[in-house]
């Protein structure tokens, strides 16, 4: 999906984007836990984001795996 040769300029903006949004999730956590968060509740705020995260991956990627295979569709 990424150009080996652009694959450094990708996760060199991928990379703060993530610790960016994981410091905000932790600060989420540290600001709710004890009044608003059980522990409970934070297995399942985790297991909601893998899915949405899952979900969100099995629509998107096929349709870019499509887009490359027929930009680079060799005849025959």
């Amino acid at each position: 999906m990424v150009n080996p040769n652009m694959m450094g300029r990708f996760r060199g903006i991928l990379d703060p984007v993530s610790s960016l949004f994981q410091s905000l999730s932790l600060a989420f956590i540290a600001w709710t836990f004890p009044s608003m968060l059980r522990i409970e509740m934070l297995f399942g705020v985790v297991g909601g984001a893998m899915l949405l995260l899952g979900m969100l991956y099995l629509f998107t990627i096929p349709s870019f795996v499509q887009t490359k295979e027929e930009k680079y569709e060799v005849p025959s």
